[in-house]
């Protein structure tokens, strides 16, 4: 049997009421508009049982996904600043998106540096992405 979360329910049943009650149906980015912001939703029943369902899960709602970006983004500037207290010439992500590039790591290292393995091999770390 598949076990859904709370959030996940939710849009479930959002997706499911719009193709019934309004012979819509709703695109990803509708139904994640909805999500986002519950108070658009039409039926107040629905609306309500979608907020209790955002507010009761610990970790896909919107709140939660906030949360895990202000980690991140967090993460990120520790790192920065540890690299720079290292002197160690870097290009951070924002650099990076500036110059065009669509897929980014955190941090690239404009000098690869060598890093010693476990088994004490040596390998060459071009770049860090932080996973907070």
């Amino acid at each position: 049997s598949e076990q859904f979360s709370p959030y996940q329910l939710a849009r479930m049943l959002v997706e499911e009421w719009y193709r019934k009650h309004k012979g819509e149906q709703l695109h990803k980015k509708g139904i994640s508009r909805l999500m986002r912001y519950p108070e658009r939703i039409e039926d107040e029943r629905l609306r309500l049982c979608v907020a209790d369902c955002i507010d009761s899960d610990p970790c896909l709602s919107p709140f939660h996904d906030r949360l895990r970006e202000a980690a991140g983004e967090e993460y990120e500037f520790i790192l920065e600043r540890k690299l720079r207290c290292l002197g160690v010439a870097f290009q951070s992500e924002h650099q990076l998106r500036k110059l065009g590039m669509a897929k980014t790591p955190d941090v690239k290292l404009d000098v690869p540096i060598g890093v010693r393995r476990r088994d004490g091999s040596t390998m060459a770390l071009h770049w860090i992405d932080s996973k907070a």
